[in-house]
């Protein structure tokens, strides 16, 4: 089957914002060769952020709280930024928060054509999700099981620390087991650092 994508609310005026965005700062930006009457806004999907705290504990995906909207931007079939609306917890209202042209986008994209090709995303029923884990300098592709009984699966996205295999998928708990003693080290150095 094929991943599903989030169903963005108000995602006609985002994309509004979104071009007047670009017209605002491309001519003084990295992103002057961006064309907003050309742009396409694809793959819709939900940010999650674990905290550093979380994955020392060994805590699972079910710990990741969501961030933002982020939509893959595409100009002449390739993909050339990303961009994210900021989700707020206690307001209705969201709001533009960025847009990238790092190396996570075009990762993104072949991240999402890599996963459509595994076994297990083809029998089963996935929503798309990012997942990010600042601390650590990790960004994967989660996909989300509509299935309990199938469980998620994430796939880092490089560049990636040494613990993990970009483009390889994992199961939440082995990413975080993975990644657990790096987390407990450097939160050992976090509190090690003398006042400021």
């Amino acid at each position: 089957m094929p991943i599903k994508t989030a169903n963005i609310q108000n995602s006609q005026k985002f994309i509004e914002t979104l071009h007047n965005t670009i017209k605002g700062i491309a001519p003084r930006s990295t992103f002057g060769h961006l064309d907003p009457k050309k742009l396409q806004a694809t793959a819709p999907h939900t940010v999650y952020e674990l905290g550093l705290g979380d994955v020392a504990a060994g805590a699972g995906l079910d710990k990741a709280r969501p961030i933002a909207q982020r939509y893959l931007l595409v100009q002449a079939n390739r993909p050339v930024a990303a961009a994210e609306i900021a989700v707020a917890r206690d307001a209705p209202a969201s709001r533009f928060a960025q847009l990238n042209d790092g190396p996570f986008v075009a990762g993104t994209q072949t991240a999402i054509a890599e996963a459509e090709q595994l076994p297990a995303v083809q029998r089963g029923d996935y929503e798309l999700r990012l997942l990010r884990i600042p601390a650590l300098y990790v960004v994967a592709l989660w996909l989300a099981s509509t299935d309990p009984s199938a469980g998620d699966l994430v796939i880092p996205i490089a560049p990636t620390p040494p613990e993990l295999v970009a483009g390889q998928s994992y199961s939440g708990a082995e990413l975080v087991a993975a990644l657990g003693p790096r987390a407990v080290d450097k939160q050992h150095f976090e509190r090690a650092k003398p006042p400021q």
